[in-house]
């Protein structure tokens, strides 16, 4: 394919698993169907229900930002299920169903050297690999601040008649989607 370089395997003679780079600099049209972004690189599962796979290793100890988009690139419909799996665990998952269908993500991780994160694209709830072309887009950034520590905030059990706001929450009323919350200071 003219402007594409790509990465594929093709196990037994099968078809399609691959993942690949639009060379071009500008947005790229290809096999008829294929809606390829200049930003994105193309995954596609294969024929027996083979992951496409892009993989990072971290280089490093420290804390990273994930950023980036799943994107459904092919004009007759893709139906793909999306992945990021941190070694062997899944931690974060979404679909796609249709052209121009997105999933976004924004994770912040804590990893050890050689900690690999794999973002992933199968062929979706209608178990077949045709025109599941997966745009990827993704930036991982070390960041040198940790993120909060997590906590446990349960509105039910956090919540105290006698004072408000309390800690995180704060209890009111909104008149609209748009208007302040005006909170409540009455204890009934």
């Amino acid at each position: 394919m003219n402007g594409v370089s790509a990465r594929s395997e093709n196990p037994n003679g099968r078809c399609c698993t691959m993942v690949a780079k639009n060379m071009t600099g500008a947005g790229l049209v290809y096999q008829g169907v294929i809606n390829q972004p200049a930003d994105m690189l193309n995954l596609h599962p294969g024929v027996n229900g083979e992951k496409a796979t892009v993989r990072w290793v971290a280089p490093q100890v420290g804390y990273y930002r994930l950023e980036g988009r799943f994107q459904g690139i092919d004009i007759a419909g893709t139906s793909s299920d999306v992945s990021i799996n941190w070694n062997v665990s899944t931690i974060w998952s979404n679909n796609i169903n249709g052209f121009g269908s997105t999933a976004t993500f924004d994770l912040i991780v804590d990893v050890s050297a050689g900690t690999t994160l794999d973002f992933v694209v199968g062929y979706g709830s209608n178990n077949n690999y045709f025109n599941d072309s997966t745009g990827l887009a993704v930036n991982i950034t070390q960041i040198t601040v940790p993120p909060p520590p997590s906590g446990v905030y349960n509105a039910v059990n956090d919540f105290i008649p006698t004072s408000n706001p309390t800690g995180v929450w704060r209890y009111g009323v909104k008149t609209s989607p748009t208007s302040l919350l005006n909170i409540t200071t009455t204890v009934r």
